[in-house]
């Protein structure tokens, strides 16, 4: 798989769990996303991927792209090799619409979104038999 559709499908992967959580219905009262909270898919450069060290130089960058966007990771996906976009979460004492336009001005950030809560259903009882 060549490298660009590997960023192309790590971008619908996260666009596509984002819509189906924002798609979930919203229960009376209950918020559907994570105050000041957004989930960033990063572009990663290069000589990140390249470096032996590219796990604490990614942690780096991410520091650096969420400070520029006054928010801080709280959350960051690993990244390997072949990486070319990777996730992370960050969290901002701003509203979460204010830290979604700030981060999708930024060259680095390929994608952003609200970090929406997810509710699994009750399970349902069974007859033992």
């Amino acid at each position: 798989m060549t490298r660009a559709a590997a960023a192309l499908l790590a971008a619908a992967l996260v666009l596509a769990v984002c819509a189906a959580c924002a798609a979930q219905p919203s229960r009376a009262g209950k918020p559907r996303s994570v105050h000041g909270e957004a989930v960033v898919l990063l572009r990663v450069p290069d000589e990140i991927r390249r470096s032996d060290d590219r796990r604490a130089l990614f942690a780096a960058y991410c520091r650096e792209v969420a400070a520029d966007a006054g928010a801080e990771p709280v959350y960051i996906s690993p990244v390997y090799e072949s990486s070319e976009c990777v996730t992370a979460t960050f969290r901002s004492e701003m509203e979460t619409e204010e830290l979604l336009a700030r981060l999708k001005k930024d060259p680095r950030v390929a994608g952003a979104s609200p970090n929406y809560i997810m509710s699994l259903p009750k399970p349902h009882k069974t007859k033992a038999y």
